[in-house]
């Protein structure tokens, strides 16, 4: 419910075709911030994980969240509808459903949220693991969560950059190519812990893209449907496109969870029952040891199978839309936009006259 207005309300707030990259940044960079602020809030809140500090977490976020979202849909006024879209058609929503659906443009950026963000999912979920078994370093995660960020937040005004100078397109090529080349490289510099923390730091280089430019082509697909139909409808894409996100972080951690089960991971004596018994290990069997089919699988798993969905967001970049001319007029901001329609209605005017 908050996540499909967000969505929606950017292709109405601006016109610029650049400015919508910047607020993709922007949501991006301060999400993440935010994010990482409320989990240490939280964490200090239940330092001493009573059920009851979780319940006042849960109330003080709770009441953030609704107060916050309040405030700024309160404060927002929606512009007027454009000359396009000022002829009222029926709503139908099983055929606007279609014809969204079958939208090759936005077929393509659902692809490339559901493929980058789960690549990315696959190694937060997995360089836990990663770090204590394969690396035999559990105490790197430490260094890396906090170099993660920084690299991420230096990183944005890079691919801002590109974005302009090129397009939105290949600012994913040039970002998602070094995530893949870091990933596969993870598994050659063995157990280096100072190749790790770089190539770490390089994957997290490019991290911004896998968010930033799908958040930011999607504004673009609702204009360019608006324009071409004279419906609005971006409430149902930006829901369409919600659901991706979430379909990555199901797809991520469903894949996980078999794969390990299926590889025979065992799990902690911390994480089974009180008395530490587990039923995948026999009493003689070391706790702190995996078999070579695990160790085996989470050098895959943050390794070539992020990067392989890594690989098919690149090529669902390239099949996406290219900056089309309805984009290339909307790079002006709204009122050097009002101001050129403006002048090219007077010319009309002339030559009638």
């Amino acid at each position: 419910s908050i996540m499909v207005p967000c969505g929606a309300l950017v292709a109405e707030l601006t016109t610029s075709y650049d400015e919508r990259t910047t607020m993709g940044a922007l949501r991006t960079i301060v999400g993440s911030a935010v994010g990482t602020i409320c989990a240490l809030i939280h964490g200090v809140i239940t330092a001493d994980q009573s059920p009851a500090k979780y319940r006042i977490s849960a109330v003080v976020f709770g009441t953030l969240i609704w107060m916050l979202t309040w405030m700024i849909f309160a404060a927002i006024r929606e512009k007027p509808m454009s000359p396009v879209t000022e002829t009222v058609v029926p709503n139908n929503v099983f055929k606007d459903l279609q014809e969204v659906a079958m939208n090759r443009g936005f077929q393509c950026v659902c692809l490339l949220y559901v493929c980058g963000p789960t690549a990315v999912v696959f190694v937060q979920m997995n360089i836990v693991l990663y770090f204590k078994y394969v690396v035999e370093e559990p105490n790197l995660i430490i260094i890396v969560v906090p170099m993660v960020q920084i690299a991420a937040a230096l990183s944005l005004p890079v691919w801002m950059m590109i974005a302009y100078k090129t397009s939105k397109r290949h600012a994913y090529f040039v970002g998602g190519t070094i995530m893949v080349a870091s990933l596969m490289l993870l598994n050659v510099v063995g157990k280096s812990t100072e190749a790790v923390v770089e190539l770490i730091s390089v994957l997290a280089s490019g991290l911004v893209v896998c968010y930033l430019v799908p958040f930011a082509m999607l504004p673009d697909i609702i204009s360019e449907d608006t324009h071409r139909t004279g419906r609005q409808r971006g409430g149902l894409f930006s829901s369409l496109f919600s659901t991706s996100l979430k379909l990555s972080v199901t797809l991520a951690q469903t894949m996980t969870n078999a794969l390990l089960k299926k590889a025979g991971y065992v799990a902690p004596v911390s994480m089974c029952s009180l008395s530490g018994e587990d039923a995948n290990v026999g009493s003689d069997a070391d706790k702190d040891q995996q078999p070579m089919a695990v160790l085996t699988l989470m050098r895959l798993l943050v390794g070539p199978i992020p990067a392989s969905f890594l690989a098919i967001a690149i090529v669902m970049a390239w099949l996406s839309p290219r900056k089309s001319k309805y984009a290339r007029d909307n790079t002006q901001t709204p009122q050097a936009l009002e101001s050129s329609t403006s002048q090219t209605q007077e010319i009309d005017s002339g030559r009638d006259a």
